[in-house]
């Protein structure tokens, strides 16, 4: 009768360590908070792509990882932290590479992060971590160098464009009562040189589109003049090919 209690004591036993081993090895919580510009982590061998996605859904940064790294562990822990020193910390032992915008009336903005293995060179693709919806891991799409350099040098001209079109609505003054348009010499200085900027932005267009329809007619007539050569120089090779020799 002990013998048989003590079998089954140890059965008990083992299942509840196997189900504290699986418990264990499950995936990581991922304790992230940005707020304020300000990255804290509480982090225990966590995958680090499901860190950085986590980071650039919060923070509103572009990360690109090198696929590799997606699922490499990493352990991490601090509180209000600036979002870029913060990034330094967790990427420490991998090459990274960061993309700030300089705004008007602002500090530097980060716009964009790329992270890849130590002491090897940049890779030709890159997995897309965020911002955008919510995505599990391995679940970015691949991109390629060039088109990442593009995405970054879009989101650093909207970076630009966005603060400073809020810098120009704080600063410009309310109207007073019911008068429409402008109502203060500044703005409508403020109105005029809109307007200016705008036609000057569309006569360049319209010369650019000018010039490249330009370049496409002359093309276009360069080739028909060649094939007009070619069609000539053939008729008169066929009339020798055809005239009687002496």
């Amino acid at each position: 009768m002990a013998r048989r209690m003590l079998a089954i004591l140890g059965s008990a036993l083992l299942v509840l360590y196997a189900a504290s081993a699986a418990e264990s090895s499950g995936p990581a919580a991922v304790r992230v908070a940005v707020r304020q510009g300000r990255l804290s982590v509480d982090l225990d061998r966590a995958p680090l792509g499901r860190v950085l996605a986590e980071v650039a859904r919060q923070g509103g940064v572009m990360v690109f990882l090198d696929p590799s790294l997606e699922n490499v562990e990493i352990t991490a822990r601090f509180r209000g932290l600036a979002l870029d020193q913060g990034l330094k910390r967790i990427c420490r032992d991998r090459s990274y590479a960061m993309v700030f915008s300089t705004v008007p009336g602002r500090d530097e903005r980060l716009t964009a992060l790329r992270v890849y293995p130590k002491g090897r060179p940049e890779p030709e693709r890159y997995l897309y971590l965020g911002p955008g919806p919510d995505r599990g891991p391995g679940h970015g799409p691949l991109l390629q160098r060039n088109q990442v350099e593009a995405l970054v040098a879009v989101q650093r001209e909207l970076d630009r464009s966005a603060a400073a079109r809020r810098i120009m609505e704080r600063r410009r003054p309310r109207p007073r009562g019911n008068t429409p348009g402008p109502a203060t010499p500044l703005e409508r200085t403020l109105d005029r040189t809109r307007r200016l900027r705008r036609f000057r932005l569309e006569r360049a267009r319209t010369l650019a589109r000018r010039a490249a329809y330009r370049t496409q007619l002359r093309i276009e007539r360069e080739r028909m003049e060649q094939a007009r050569r070619r069609s000539a120089w053939r008729a008169t090779s066929r009339a020798d090919h055809a005239s009687p020799k002496p």
